[in-house]
């Protein structure tokens, strides 16, 4: 499924928002925050961030899903939890 996010510490808003794709559905989002954090690491000099950070995970429309506080692992590893 293509998703979106942005990251609203670093400044950014939804215009902001980088497009991904996961396997998981949206009812496995914490999964989603995952895929995210592992696509910014990647792709986008996230190890040069200090973590956790807040990802916003959006659908392919641009409506926000959740807030996600991932952590990363030294491996990298990342881990997600809903914020509130």
């Amino acid at each position: 499924m293509i998703y979106q996010y942005y990251l609203p510490d670093h400044g950014e808003d939804a215009t902001d928002a980088t497009e991904f794709d996961s396997h998981w559905g949206k009812d496995s989002l914490r999964w989603v925050a995952q895929d995210a954090a592992e696509e910014h690491h990647s792709e986008h000099d996230g190890w040069e961030h200090n973590w956790p950070l807040l990802f916003v995970i959006l659908d392919e429309n641009g409506d926000e899903l959740g807030r996600f506080n991932v952590e990363r692992e030294t491996r990298p590893e990342f881990h997600a939890s809903e914020a509130k």
